[in-house]
């Protein structure tokens, strides 16, 4: 799980640098690279497309895209992909990341501790089926209710424009994902507002063998509260590496970088 980083200058120093594009690699030449473009691209301009047609997702390491709000299936048809376009009501909430000890009766773990159903990939499951699932969770749930009966009633999820987007990702046995995309006056220059692109990502659920494997990276550092620092903030005791440059990668799915080799106590690792 990779993320790239853009820095929008409109908006406040401190607070400027979005998510813009994000890679995910399951094993056995299975990814699903999400990227973002300042502009909609001109495929977009008499169609339906994820983000008013400035989100784009590839299954296949970054040579094609698909632009277009739907229900996709990839690597041997049991991974499962589900995008569509949504409105700030309901974009759902960011979450922090949470591990609960709570089982569902397959005896996985479920981050956010639900427990009212597996991790096994539901293909039968109606993609309307995921808005009902995080309805409560939304921005401003009373108002994304009637949103969400409407498109129940017109079935036309994968009709509707919009400049925000909600993207599920569930694999067989493993772990499920969710991104929101928002975007912010792209189009409007409006003095003193920030203007940007953001995709927030989250993992839902994730296996007991996901979850017991050791975890690399920032979200590996972050994983777990250290014991001997009282202040979240405090990077040099969350982080091993002193400089975002150490957490930096050569490509979207590559796996090697600098703080990987750099011990808990902040030495480096002899070569």
């Amino acid at each position: 799980w990779n993320m790239k980083f853009k820095q929008f200058p409109t908006c406040p120093d401190g607070e400027d640098m979005f998510v813009s594009s994000l890679a995910y690699d399951f094993g056995n030449n299975k990814t699903v690279l999400i990227a973002t473009t300042p502009e909609t691209i001109p495929q977009c301009e008499d169609e339906v497309c994820l983000g008013d047609g400035t989100l784009h997702i590839s299954f296949d390491g970054g040579k094609t895209f698909v632009s277009n709000p739907g229900d996709y299936s990839f690597g041997v048809g049991n991974h499962r992909l589900v995008s569509h376009n949504t409105y700030d009501a309901c974009s759902r909430k960011w979450f922090d990341f949470d591990v609960s000890e709570r089982r569902n009766k397959d005896n996985k773990k479920n981050i956010r501790g639900e427990n009212i159903r597996s991790l096994k990939t539901d293909f039968k499951k109606p993609s309307l089926q995921y808005l009902t699932e995080q309805k409560k969770s939304t921005i401003r749930p009373a108002e994304c209710e009637n949103w969400i009966q409407d498109r129940f009633h017109n079935n036309d999820l994968f009709l509707q424009k919009g400049e925000w987007s909600t993207i599920h990702i569930e694999t067989p046995d493993t772990v499920s994902l969710h991104i929101e995309y928002r975007r912010n006056n792209l189009q409007r220059e409006v003095e003193g507002q920030c203007n940007f692109q953001s995709l927030d990502a989250w993992m839902t659920r994730v296996s007991k063998e996901i979850h017991d494997e050791e975890w690399n990276g920032i979200l590996g550092e972050t994983r777990v509260r250290k014991n001997h620092h009282h202040s979240d903030e405090d990077r040099f005791t969350i982080l091993r590496g002193e400089n975002d440059a150490d957490y930096e990668l050569d490509g979207p799915f590559e796996t090697d970088f600098p703080a990987l080799h750099i011990l808990p106590s902040g030495i480096k690792e002899k070569e």
